[in-house]
Parts: C-alpha cells; structure tokens; sequence
C-alpha cells in the first residue's frame, strides 16, 4: 500500500468535504427559518431532498476515478441526514442517491458503492431509533465512536460479501482515504451542525432576554429614561411617557435637547452637563 498516495487522495477528497460542509451551513440555517412554521414531517421531507441533491453535488466535484468510478463522500449525507433530521430525512436522501447511481449505471464489483449507500442508512436508522432519544441531540463523543465503529462494519460486512481478495484489491488504491475522511466529515459536519445550533440558542436567549427586560423597564411604575453617549434617549418607561404626553416612537432615538427650550438646552450643553464630567459642582440655575 502506497501512503503518499493515500495522503494525496485524503488531499482530493477535501472538495467533497469542503463542498458539505457548505451545504451543513446551509441546512442548519433553513431548519432555524421553518422550524415550527411547516408541519414536521414535510420538513423531514425538505431536509432529506436537501441533503440528497447534496450528495448528488458532491459527485461532479473534482473527484478520484482510481477504481473506476469517482471515490466520493456520499455516504456522509445519508449519515448525517439520518441521525441529525430523522429517518424520513435519511430515506429521503438514500432514495436520491440510489436513484442516481442507478442512473449513472455505476459498475462497482468490488466495494459495491449502491450496497453501502444503503447499508449506511440502515445502520444509522437502527441507531438513531434504538439509541438517539428523539429530544436529545448527539454528542461529538457518541457521533465519532459511532462513525468509526459504523465504517468498521460496513468495510466487514463488504470483505465478507464480496470476498477478502476481491475487498483487499480495491481497498488497497483508496480505502484507507476515503474510511479516514469519511469519518472526518462525519464528525466535522456534526461539529458544525452543533456549533451553529448553539449560536443560534445562544441568540434566542439573549433575544429573549432583552425582550423581557424591556417589559420589565417600560412597566416600571417609575419615570425612567435611558440616554446613551451620544445624548439620545434609547427607552422611556410607560410612566414617564405618560407623564410627558409623548409616545415611544416620538422619544427613542431623539437627542435630550429636543426636549428643553432653547435656552435652557444651551445651558444643559455648554455649562452643566461639561462642569459635571469635570467633577465641578455646578452653580444652582434657574430652569
């Protein structure tokens, strides 16, 4: 076995990596636009179609012919599909991706690409079903011993089905590759689908937060205003509106001068506010 050429093959495969790491970015956006604004199981649907064109994408890439087909990282899709949106999402996207190669007419008689698109759905159907809690997300820890044991059994069950001397003459030019980046992806795409989730809940929260703390402000039962650097209101209580006769749109975001007579603004700007800032006590004015 060649390892330079193995590492230059693991080099290849980055456009297929690059390439869904792209479409992962694109998935976790769409899912935090519609979540809760289409019935779930048409957003299993969605999220599968998804995920399968991206599949199919990922064949034209740049890719490696050395064993008579394009070596490509198809099957992470189907994985990450299925464990990440469901197993409707994952069927969605295997049934793509036969559908493909079948078009395509690939002829694999030693690895048998259609063999193990489908074989990596059920294995991750089975897991996601008997182990993966529908209201738990999978943990980096739990995915990476789950896509190194997962390609483990698929690479057995082929050597086993197709014979060890068949196996070994194909897994020789790319195998080792295309199982390190394989597992690779798998793990780096979950990465980046819970990177992005936690951002997004992150910003939720703080969303939610400053949501509450202004209805905690503006009820206040107090005359409150809050001025920032620059002399502008950025909130005013209900009370101090109310007292004032002025609505939150006509206050927020003008400066505090549009509110004093002229005379007395002049006074504000050049003398009290300057003499404050210094540390002086200003002389008692009349207003």
């Amino acid at each position: 076995m060649n390892w330079s050429s193995q590492i230059s093959l693991a080099f290849q495969l980055l456009n297929n990596a690059a390439l869904l790491a792209v479409g992962t970015v694109g998935y976790c956006e769409l899912r935090h636009r519609i979540h809760d604004r289409l019935p779930s199981s048409l957003q299993s649907v969605l999220y599968g179609v998804l995920f399968g064109v991206l599949g199919i994408l990922v064949s034209f890439a740049p890719g490696i012919n050395a064993i008579g087909y394009p070596i490509t990282l198809r099957i992470v899709v189907i994985i990450v599909a299925t464990l990440y949106c469901g197993v409707a999402a994952g069927a969605m996207a295997t049934l793509l991706q036969v559908g493909h190669i079948a078009f395509l007419q690939l002829q694999d008689p030693t690895l048998g690409i259609l063999f193990i698109v489908v074989l990596s759905f059920a294995l991750s159907a089975a897991y996601r079903i008997l182990f993966l809690p529908r209201d738990r997300s999978l943990r980096l820890g739990e995915l990476s011993i789950f896509a190194v044991t997962m390609m483990v059994v698929i690479l057995g069950i082929v050597a086993w089905l197709r014979g060890l001397a068949a196996f070994s003459a194909g897994f020789a030019v790319a195998g080792p590759a295309w199982t390190i980046m394989s597992v690779f992806s798998v793990i780096s795409l979950g990465a980046i689908i819970r990177h992005v989730d936690r951002s997004h809940g992150l910003a939720v929260a703080l969303s939610d937060s400053e949501r509450r703390f202004r209805a905690f402000y503006n009820e206040t039962p107090v005359m409150l205003t809050a001025i920032n650097q620059d002399g502008r209101f950025d909130a005013a209580s209900d009370r101090w509106l109310q007292f004032m006769g002025y609505s939150r749109e006509e206050v927020v975001g003008k400066s505090r001068y549009d509110f004093l007579v002229p005379s007395t603004a002049m006074l504000m700007r050049d003398d009290l506010l300057p003499s404050l800032r210094r540390g002086v006590t200003p002389p008692e004015v009349e207003l």
